[in-house]
């Protein structure tokens, strides 16, 4: 299902985790979809209202309260991706500096346990300089970003959006266009 996400309702569980549901449109009409805890982690950072996105779930049924309605279908989120290659997906910058250095590994473990599509961008305070880690790829969620910041420290961990270049930009605004000339 690609759809865009017109309504999102966060609660908590008695456990104490966060989940959603969601109410996705798309030319055909609109469903719900249930977001369970593990998913809403993994996923929490694509999951907000005017995102479009590709969901990916099982399809159950939803019984009406009201005898008048009709039974509807619930869409039970398994996974979801972009909809768009150009659609904003955040950077993971990891600050790394004297007090922190001797936890940077684990910090990189942390971030290997939660697959996406994310660059990880580790900033050595000390020389100024950045590396990208290679084939280290992450979803950013505001789970992650905290348990980072534990291994790290507060202020350590950042989540910053792509700025496309001004080229990329008029690529993706204009089309090329083919002329025949005869």
């Amino acid at each position: 299902l690609i759809g865009i996400i017109t309504k999102k309702r966060k609660k908590t569980t008695k456990s104490n985790a966060d989940m959603a549901f969601l109410q996705i449109e798309d030319t055909e009409g609109s469903i719900e979809v249930v977001v369970f805890p593990k998913i809403y982690e993994k996923f929490s950072s694509l999951l907000t209202e005017g995102s479009i996105l590709v969901f990916t779930g099982d399809a159950e049924p939803k019984e009406s309260d009201n005898e008048n309605e009709n039974d509807t279908v619930q869409l039970i989120l398994r996974t979801c991706a972009a909809a768009q290659k150009h659609s904003p997906i955040p950077d993971l910058y990891l600050r790394i500096n004297n007090t922190n250095a001797h936890k940077a590994d684990e910090a990189v473990k942390t971030v290997k346990m939660h697959r996406g599509e994310s660059d990880v961008i580790l900033y050595y305070e000390e020389n100024g300089k950045l590396l990208r880690l290679k084939d280290v790829k992450c979803s950013v969620t505001d789970g992650l970003v905290s348990a980072l910041e534990q291994i790290l420290g507060n202020g350590n961990v950042a989540k910053k959006f792509k700025r496309l270049s001004n080229e990329r930009k008029r690529k993706q605004k204009q089309p090329k266009l083919r002329r025949k000339y005869r």
